[in-house]
């Protein structure tokens, strides 16, 4: 019979990965949805820069560029 002390130890054992697991996948899914951020933003830039030089485009105002 398991005693009580290591049924404890166990218990909080199983727990304590279950919560690293958790968070594990948390931090993926968060990485998977800014990556897909960079790359909305650089299609993005890329259709402006090309609107740019079509001249369908003017550029702002105060860019300093």
């Amino acid at each position: 019979m398991v005693g009580r002390p290591t049924a404890f130890f166990w218990g909080v054992s199983v727990l304590t990965a279950a919560g690293i697991y958790a968070i594990h996948l948390t931090q993926l899914e968060e990485r998977e949805k800014l990556h897909k951020g960079v790359i909305r933003d650089e299609a993005m830039y890329k259709t402006k820069k090309q609107q740019l030089l079509a001249g369908q485009l003017r550029p702002a105002e105060g860019s300093g560029r």
